[in-house]
């Protein structure tokens, strides 16, 4: 199957506001989501003991702010044109129809809620004995370069392969002097990080066919260029950056159906 649209989660099935029934998903596994090192050293907003990330919904307030979730579960408001929040993309599916890796990978999680891989997107920074080896062999020359790169917003990631692993080489856009990475590194400004590319793992809620990233993928892209968000959100930045660069950065154009069953 192909994957024809990415979006955001609302506030109403994130949270089960306004009549509009929570989502089994969240309320089985919680809204709070983890980020990845990569949309870290974007300028996702986070908490540093657990990684906890605040994340933009396709929610929009009467006075035309984004709302996003926090990393302690409280909504929030942004300015449109900030890149310091989180991108948790989701997609629905057809009823009994999975793109043919998510498929081959689910398992169940929790009741009522399943757990697959699918598609490719750099997420975890590498030991610093791995990244000082790969480093090395950047500056040398010796590393593979693959014809796909990786787009953030206006921002190019090379993607490099060594032994059967591909990676992007990264520098934090965020000011920041207490960043500690997941290997236990305190990031500083002008320091070369090595993001290893991996399956995206899944939630997946059977009931409303919906899926929804685990984690936070990805940040420093704006809601929109404006102050202001647009009405509806089909018109902001975000919507078009998911469906035309982190769409295409995740699939790779994976177009197979395979029949999943209940």
């Amino acid at each position: 199957m192909e994957i024809n649209e990415l979006t955001l989660p609302n506030i109403n099935e994130i949270k089960g506001f306004n009549g509009v029934a929570q989502l089994e998903l969240f309320k089985r596994y919680g809204i709070q989501a983890k980020a990845t090192d990569f949309a870290r050293i974007l300028g996702v907003t986070t908490e540093n003991e657990f990684h906890y990330g605040c994340y933009f919904t396709s929610s929009i307030s009467d006075s035309k702010e984004p709302l996003a979730i926090s990393y302690d579960e409280k909504i929030m408001c942004y300015v449109a044109c900030a890149r310091y929040g989180g991108i948790r993309p989701q997609f629905k599916y057809s009823k009994n129809q999975l793109p043919k890796d998510l498929f081959e990978s689910v398992k169940p999680y929790t009741d009522q809620v399943y757990l697959g891989t699918y598609g490719n997107y750099p997420q975890e920074v590498i030991s610093l004995k791995d990244s000082q080896c790969l480093e090395e062999r950047y500056q040398n020359q010796k590393l593979e370069e693959m014809p796909f790169n990786y787009i953030v917003d206006k921002a190019t990631f090379k993607t490099y392969q060594y032994k059967d692993s591909k990676y992007v080489r990264a520098f934090t856009t965020w000011p920041t002097t207490d960043l500690i990475l997941s290997n236990g590194v305190k990031v500083k400004r002008d320091m070369p990080i090595w993001i290893k590319v991996s399956p995206v793992r899944w939630l997946i809620d059977q009931n409303t066919q919906t899926a929804i990233s685990e984690k936070i993928l990805v940040s420093g892209v704006p809601y929109d260029r404006n102050m202001n968000a647009q009405l509806p959100f089909e018109k902001n930045w975000i919507y078009a950056y998911i469906n035309r660069c982190l769409l295409r950065d995740l699939t790779k154009g994976d177009t197979n159906v395979k029949t999943y069953q209940k």
